[in-house]
C-alpha cells in the first residue's frame, strides 16, 4: 500500500533521531543499515517509474521520486512503488532512505533519466470525407448485405453536396460536422425531392462542444454531442430522422475497420431493433479515395463516374446512340389455333396488305434482325394494313378474339397509336358504315429494347359486337420517329 509523506516530515524526524541518539553519550552506538540498493524499471510511455529497494535489515523505504511536486516522496514496505512524471523526458535524482527498528536510516541514490516516447496519435485524427466510389454508402438487412440501396460512382458527383461533407476527428478528443452551404436532405426534413439544400439545425454542425472517444478493444466509435454524426445526419442511434426529431447525444458505431494504410474508416450503424444495417465508408481528406476518378476508359470525354457505357465511346449518357435493334423479340408463345397472325415468322400469316399508299410519309421496309423479319417505319407518321383476311369471308371477327397484340422497338420514339377499322358484320367496305377507334399505346420515352403490347379488344368499345375487322392502322405522329414493329396477331 502506497503511503504520501511530507517531505518537511521527514526531516523533523531524522532531526529527532538524531538528537535522541546523541544525548545520552553512555549509550552504546546504534549500527547503521548498509548495504542499500534499488532497482529502477520504466514503463507505460517510459515515464512511469517503478523502484525496487533492498537492504538487509530495512524494513520501510522512503522513496524520493526527485521532483518539486509535494507528492512525489512514497513509502512501501517492498516490494516497490510506481511514480508517474510528467509527460516529457528529464533527469532526476532519486533518493531511497531505509530505516527499520534499531539501525539508524541508510540510503541510495541515483540519477535517473525518464525518457517519455508520446503514444501515436489515434489513426482516427484528422479529417474524413465519405469515400468517393460506389458502396460508400450503403443499406440493408444484416452487417454483411447491403442489397437495399447503395450510392453508384455517379452519384459522387450528382451528390457533390453530401460527398465534401467533412468529418474532424481532433487530437484533443473535440468532433466537428463541416457541410458548407448545402447537404443532402431528404423529403423526411422537407426537401421533396431530394438533394442538395441548406443543412438541418442542428445536424449542420454548430455543437462546438461535440466529441469522439474510440474503443479499440469493443471495436467502436462513440460520438457525443447533439446534432454530432457519421456519414448521413438522419440516422440516429436507434431510428432514422425525421423532421422534428430530437438529436441524439451519442451514437455508437460498430465494427470500426481501418485500412492498414490508414486512408479508409468503415462503419457500421444498426438500427431499428437491429432490422436496418447501414455501412459507412470514409476516406482520409488528401487520399485517393477522398478524390474523384477523373478516369476516362473508352475516351469519349465522359469520366467513368458518370458514364453508363465506360468502355464504349458514347454520347449524353455515355453509351453509342443505337438506332436499329441488335436482337429478334421474344417468340410469341400464344397457341397456333386461336392465332390469327398479320405479320410474324411464328405463326402462318392470313391475306392482308401492308403499308398501301395512303399518301404516308412513313418509308415502311422489310428487314432481317437475328434471322427474323422484322418492318422498319422511318419517318414514321402512320402506316396502314389493308384488306385484313383477304375478303370478306376471311376478316377477323371481332367476336372470336379477344386481344391484340405486337412487338415495337424505337431508338427514339415517343408516341405510338393503334386504330382498328370494322368494316360491319358482312365484312365489305362502307366507307358510311364502318367503325374505327384509335388506342394510345405508349407516350414513354424511348426504350431500346423491345416492348409486347397486348391491348383487350374489349378497349375498343365503339366497335360493334358482331364486327369484322378489315384495316389495322399504326399512328406516328409528325414523321420524325423511327419504329420497328412484329409479331401483329389477334388472339
Amino acid at each position: 500500500m502506497k503511503n504520501y509523506l511530507n517531505k518537511g516530515m521527514l526531516a523533523l524526524i531524522g532531526l529527532f533521531v538524531v538528537y535522541s541518539c546523541s544525548k545520552d553519550s553512555d549509550e552504546p552506538e546504534t549500527p547503521q543499515i548498509t548495504n542499500v540498493s534499488f532497482t529502477v524499471e520504466s514503463s507505460g510511455d517510459g515515464n512511469v517509474i517503478t523502484v525496487t529497494p533492498n537492504s538487509t535489515e530495512g524494513t520501510s523505504y522512503s522513496i524520493d521520486f526527485g521532483t518539486s511536486a509535494s507528492d512525489d516522496v512514497l513509502t512501501t514496505a517492498g516490494p516497490g512503488v510506481s511514480y508517474t512524471y510528467a509527460e516529457s523526458s528529464a533527469s532526476y535524482t532519486i533518493v531511497v532512505t531505509v530505516s527499520a527498528p534499531g539501525f539508524e536510516n541508510g540510503s541510495s541514490t541515483q540519477e535517473v533519466s525518464v525518457v517519455y516516447v508520446a503514444p501515436p496519435p489515434s489513426p482516427l485524427e484528422g479529417r474524413w470525407v465519405l469515400l468517393h466510389e460506389g458502396g460508400a454508402l450503403g443499406v440493408g438487412p444484416s452487417s454483411t448485405d447491403f442489397s437495399w440501396w447503395s450510392n453508384a460512382l455517379g452519384d459522387v458527383v450528382k451528390r457533390d453536396c453530401l460527398f465534401d461533407d467533412v468529418f474532424v476527428f481532433n487530437a484533443d478528443g473535440s468532433f466537428q460536422n463541416i457541410l458548407g452551404e448545402t447537404t443532402w436532405v431528404e423529403p423526411g426534413f422537407g426537401n421533396d425531392p431530394e438533394g442538395c439544400a441548406v443543412p438541418i439545425a442542428p445536424w449542420n454542425g454548430s455543437n462546438s462542444s461535440a466529441t469522439w472517444e474510440y474503443d479499440e478493444d469493443a471495436n467502436t466509435i462513440r460520438i457525443s454531442g447533439a446534432g454530432a454524426y457519421l456519414g448521413l445526419f438522419k440516422i440516429g442511434e436507434t431510428v432514422e430522422h425525421a423532421t422534428g426529431a430530437t438529436p441524439d447525444e451519442s451514437i455508437i458505431y460498430t465494427d470500426v475497420s481501418i485500412s492498414e494504410d490508414g486512408n479508409t474508416l468503415t462503419v457500421l450503424k444498426v438500427i431499428a431493433d437491429g432490422g436496418v444495417y447501414w455501412r459507412f465508408k470514409m476516406a482520409k481528406e488528401g487520399s485517393s479515395g477522398a478524390e474523384l476518378p477523373q478516369t476516362d476508359t473508352d475516351g469519349d470525354g465522359i469520366i467513368d463516374a458518370l458514364d453508363a457505357c465506360p468502355t464504349v465511346s458514347g454520347t449524353g449518357d455515355g453509351c453509342p446512340v443505337v438506332t436499329a435493334p441488335e436482337d429478334a423479340p421474344a417468340t410469341p408463345t400464344a397457341d397456333a389455333s386461336t392465332v390469327n397472325s398479320i405479320f410474324s415468322d411464328a405463326y402462318t400469316d392470313i391475306a392482308s396488305t401492308f403499308a398501301p399508299n395512303w399518301g404516308q410519309t412513313t418509308i415502311s421496309t422489310e428487314e432481317t434482325i437475328a434471322g427474323n423479319a422484322v418492318k422498319k417505319l422511318a419517318n414514321f407518321n402512320f402506316v396502314g394494313i389493308d384488306n385484313v383476311g383477304g375478303d370478306a369471308a376471311g376478316r377477323i371477327s371481332i367476336a372470336a378474339v379477344t386481344h391484340v397484340t405486337f412487338d415495337y422497338w424505337t431508338p427514339n420514339g415517343s408516341t405510338l397509336k393503334f386504330k382498328l377499322v370494322d368494316y360491319g358484320s358482312d365484312g365489305e367496305w362502307e366507307a358510311a358504315t364502318n367503325v374505327e377507334q384509335m388506342v394510345t399505346v405508349t407516350e414513354a420515352a424511348p426504350t431500346e429494347t423491345w416492348t409486347n403490347v397486348v391491348i383487350p379488344i374489349s378497349d375498343f368499345n365503339t366497335l360493334s359486337a358482331d364486327g369484322k375487322i378489315g384495316q389495322i392502322v399504326f399512328d406516328g405522329g409528325d414523321g420524325t420517329q423511327t419504329f420497328y414493329i412484329d409479331n401483329i396477331y389477334f388472339y
